[in-house]
């Protein structure tokens, strides 16, 4: 979607329902998050265009449904709205404006900055912080899971963090109501975190969908630890080649994860059993939610940010006592010392 045609289709939305935009607040291939004004409240409008040819015979999720959710971890969707333009269907989701950057952005930063443990790996966080932030997004498919609902598009770029490192899952397009079925297609997702039996285009059983989501969940974690995607894939390529590629690609990070002895054996187990090639060798949800190296230390680590969270500058000071945040070498430059607070800076 070019500059243009989002301009355009955000003026039909603005004039039709009444909204004024505001900045730019994030672009992707996704579209585009705009400031967005309705009856002198302010929000966040995500503009997406609507895919053609779904695998799913029904139509996108019920608005309801969407709207209905609610949740500490979960991003609120207030509005949905749907227009045309140029014979192409386009929806804006009106959502809380409680958010600073994705996490993908955050973790770019991070890498570009050389803020890094260790070089050699390109380790960009600290394990605490790693494990906070994985904690936050587990508690965020808790609550799908225990209303029955699959994402199916879980990555860096989907999951918002505001000025109290607070994680919130967003981008609720391809939600899927597993209440009352027995067998599911995978309706979609991002390539390089989308499992292999995705491109097989098959139904599969409801516990074989589930592994889809935590899959993704693997691939995020990759690239929140290492700054980098666990899987490219080419456009060009068949669902074959593609299918052919992650699984070579799979099998190279599992290796390349098990080879870094300074990673946390308990933590390299986590990664990997969440990446197997197939869905019945990846974890249940009990089974992650009560994972060994996500609640080592968890006490101590909710004390840490629950004593501090109301006072952003003393939370800073604290987590960067306990490993929270990027360990910054002591011999580092002053240049690279005093470049601009990012995270936590409005």
């Amino acid at each position: 979607m070019d500059d243009t045609t989002k301009n355009l289709v955000f003026g039909i939305f603005m004039k039709k329902h009444n909204l004024k935009v505001k900045k730019i607040l994030g672009k992707g291939g996704f579209g585009e998050v705009r400031e967005i004004e309705y009856k002198g409240k302010t929000y966040a409008g995500k503009l997406v265009k609507k895919m053609k040819n779904y695998i799913y015979k029904k139509e996108d999720i019920e608005k309801e449904i969407i709207i209905g959710l609610k949740g500490p971890k979960i991003v609120k969707v207030y509005k949905i709205y749907e227009e045309e333009y140029n014979n192409e269907a386009y929806i804006l989701y009106i959502m809380e404006k409680a958010y600073l950057k994705d996490l993908k952005t955050i973790i770019k930063f991070l890498f570009e900055n050389s803020f890094l443990n260790n070089k050699a790996f390109n380790e960009t966080i600290g394990d605490n912080l790693l494990k906070f932030f994985v904690k936050q997004i587990i508690d965020s498919l808790e609550l799908l899971d225990r209303n029955n609902y699959l994402h199916f598009d879980i990555k860096p770029e989907n999951i918002l963090n505001n000025l109290e490192i607070n994680l919130k899952l967003s981008d609720f397009g391809l939600l899927r109501d597993i209440s009352n079925i027995d067998s599911i297609r995978i309706p979609g997702g991002t390539p390089g975190y989308l499992s292999p039996e995705y491109y097989n285009h098959q139904k599969l059983s409801i516990e074989r969908a589930k592994k889809q989501d935590y899959f993704a969940l693997g691939a995020t974690i990759f690239y929140l630890k290492y700054g980098k995607k666990m899987i490219k894939t080419d456009k060009e390529e068949t669902d074959r080649e593609k299918k052919e590629n992650i699984i070579l690609s799979i099998q190279r990070q599992i290796t390349y994860i098990q080879t870094n002895k300074i990673c946390d054996r308990d933590f390299v187990g986590f990664l990997c059993s969440l990446i197997q090639i197939y869905p019945d060798d990846r974890p249940t949800f009990e089974q992650i939610y009560r994972n060994i190296w996500i609640n080592k230390n968890s006490e101590s680590i909710k004390n840490i940010y629950d004593g501090n969270r109301d006072d952003e500058r003393k939370l800073i000071t604290e987590l960067k006592k306990s490993d929270f945040l990027v360990e910054i070498k002591k011999d580092f430059k002053k240049s690279k010392q005093k470049k601009k607070k990012f995270i936590f800076k409005k």
